[in-house]
Formats: structure tokens, C-alpha cells, sequence
């Protein structure tokens, strides 16, 4: 045996054997795991208190935490936070993304997030049969929920508090029931067509009643626009269907009821039923009626640019050319225009 050898050999021999962990580190270790649970169940349950309903939005079926639930959270346990400047990613497609890195810290604990956002995701797109062209998709709807993702990312990732479940609300008080749906659905070929997934009405049934004249025309108008873009062609069926469904819904709204039929009323009645009380269309509106209703609403800057814009979606350029079936229709449309501006004004129309 050469001296190096002997020399390894000695030093492996004079070095002790590695001991286990003592029973008394072991609990010291176990104690502090317990009291780590501890403290992290307890931020759980504090994040949840401080927040409310409309701070989380039911995805997907899952919890999510929006920016003002987010922030709220922040300030209760002193989380601070600098986020980059968005970056916008355009891909070979269409579509478009961003990417938002922030750094949160709480005490001397600080993480580094990435936030992102996609004009793929669901919740621009609409419903997954008529997705919605991504340039028809709001690149700063995109943009600020990339950042708030980052900032949901940072906050719960720093806490420990990431992937809560209904029940956890629940223990808080926060009940599903009482958030806002937000559903990635198919279009069903025997439902309501739906409007498109951009303003004030987005993705409601065409039908609802929420949805006004104006704003049936509002989209109709969006949609025709889309469909005399070449480039967006390939989106040509589905819009097509859609602007149809919309004109069929606009006309319905607008049709007077079907005209007595003389030659009926002339003969009287089907044996065993009553007179009608008029031959008259109950639906219409009389000449006196109309020109009271048309001087109360010239009478009125806001009345009167109202009046005006709804004469162009019944073909005419002054209210002696609406048609004479057409004007209780017209007078509702110039309504809810008015509603929609937080004008009230409703028609007082004979019987």
C-alpha cells in the first residue's frame, strides 16, 4: 500500500459518521412547520374578511381575485409593489399579448411575478364557435389584465394564499351566488344569438330586454363594418348569421300588428265569440296623439338630438316622414335612446 493510500485510509477512519437529527430538532422543526400552517391559515382567513363579493368573479367555475380585491389585501399587510411597463407580443395570427413583470416585497421577503394576458383568452374571445376577430378585440382591456394578473400573481404568491377554493370563501362569507359569472360557452345552434363580446352590451341575447333599439343597431352597424373588411373574411358566416338575426330582431321590435282583415270584420264575428269592441289598430297612434308627443320632444336640446338621431334608423329626414304604422315604434326607440342617457321620458299615447 502506497503512503497516499495509507494517508486516505487513516482520514477516512478519523471521520465520525454522520448523525441523524436528535428527537428534540426533530419537534423544534415539526412545532415550526405547525406554526407555520398556523400563520398561514390565519392570512388566509384575514385576506378573505377584508374582501367582499365584488372583489372576486367566478371563471371557469373557479375563484378569482380581481385588482380591487387585490389591492385591498396589499394594504392589510403592508405589500408594496413596482411593476415594468407592459410588453405587447404581436403573433403571426392576429392575435396579440402582453407580459408584465412586477416585484412585490413585505418586510425583507420579496418575489419577482410575471403577469399575462392573451387575445386568445376566453374572456375576449367570446364564445367558442363565434370567437371574436382579435382586431375587434380592446388591446388596453388586454393590457390591464395583464397587469392585474401580475398583481393578483404577486399578492396571493406572497402570502402563500394561491389556488382558494369556494369553500375557503365560504368560510369568509363570500358565497358563489353572489359573484359575477363569467362563462366560456359554445354557441348553441338552437339558442338566442348573442350580441358581440364588446360594449355595454356584450354577449347578452339579442332578445333581452335590457337591449335596446338603439343598441341593436349599434352592433348591426359594428358588424357590417366587419363584414366589408376583406381581411376579415374568413369571419364572414358567422357575422353574416349574426347581423341577420339582429335585423330579424330589429323589425319584430319595429312591426305593427298584422291590419284587421276587412272582408273578415265585414262579416261579423265567428258564430260564438264576441264583437271586437274596434276595427281600429289598437297598436296605432293618432295624428293628434303623435304631434304632442313630436312638440314635447323638440322642445328640448337633449329631446331633440334624440329625436334626430333615431329619425336616420326609420329611413327619414324629418318626423312628417315616419310612417304612420311606425310611430309608436319610433317613439319607443327615442325612448330608450333617451333612457340610455339617463333622459326619462315615456310616450303618452291614447288608447
Amino acid at each position: 500500500m502506497s503512503e497516499k493510500d495509507k494517508e486516505l485510509l487513516k482520514s477516512e477512519e478519523s471521520t465520525p459518521p454522520a448523525s441523524p437529527l436528535a428527537d428534540d430538532q426533530l419537534c423544534a422543526i415539526a412545532a415550526a412547520a405547525e406554526r407555520r400552517i398556523e400563520a398561514v391559515t390565519k392570512i388566509k382567513r384575514l385576506a378573505l374578511r377584508v374582501t367582499n363579493a365584488g372583489d372576486w368573479t367566478d371563471q371557469g367555475g373557479r375563484p378569482y381575485l380581481q385588482v380591487s380585491g387585490a389591492e385591498k389585501v396589499a394594504r392589510l399587510f403592508g405589500i408594496s409593489w413596482r411593476i415594468d411597463e407592459p410588453v405587447r407580443e404581436e403573433h403571426d395570427d392576429g392575435h396579440f399579448s402582453y407580459t408584465v413583470k412586477g416585484y412585490f416585497s413585505m418586510g425583507p421577503a420579496e418575489i419577482e411575478v410575471i403577469g399575462t394576458r392573451s387575445s386568445k383568452d376566453p374572456f375576449f374571445r367570446g364564445a367558442k364557435d363565434t370567437p371574436l376577430p382579435p382586431s375587434e378585440i380592446d388591446r388596453n382591456d388586454v393590457k390591464k389584465a395583464a397587469v392585474t394578473n401580475c398583481l393578483g400573481n404577486g399578492i396571493t404568491r406572497l402570502l402563500g394564499i394561491r389556488n382558494l377554493t369556494w369553500e375557503d370563501l365560504a368560510e369568509a362569507g363570500l358565497t358563489r351566488d353572489k359573484t359575477v359569472r363569467i362563462e366560456y360557452r359554445s354557441q348553441d345552434p338552437q339558442e338566442t344569438p348573442r350580441l358581440p363580446n364588446y360594449g355595454k352590451r356584450k354577449g347578452l341575447p339579442i332578445t333581452e330586454a335590457s337591449v335596446t333599439l338603439e343598441d341593436l343597431h349599434y352592433y348591426l352597424s359594428g358588424i357590417e363594418k366587419t363584414l366589408a373588411d376583406p381581411a376579415k373574411a374568413k369571419y364572414r358566416q358567422q357575422n353574416e348569421a349574426l347581423a341577420q338575426a339582429i335585423r330579424a330582431e330589429i323589425a319584430r321590435r319595429s312591426s305593427p300588428p298584422p291590419p284587421t282583415d276587412s272582408l273578415s270584420s265585414a262579416a261579423g264575428p265567428p258564430a260564438g265569440t264576441d264583437a271586437p269592441r274596434s276595427s281600429a289598430d289598437p297598436a296605432a297612434v293618432s295624428d293628434e296623439d303623435w304631434m304632442i308627443e313630436v312638440t314635447y320632444l323638440q322642445d328640448d336640446p337633449d329631446r331633440m338630438a334624440a329625436l334626430r338621431a333615431c329619425l336616420s334608423k326609420f329611413k327619414a329626414h324629418k318626423t312628417a316622414e315616419v310612417l304612420p304604422h311606425e310611430r309608436r315604434a319610433f317613439l319607443m326607440t327615442v325612448a330608450d335612446t333617451l333612457r340610455a342617457r339617463g333622459i326619462d321620458y315615456t310616450p303618452q299615447l291614447g288608447s
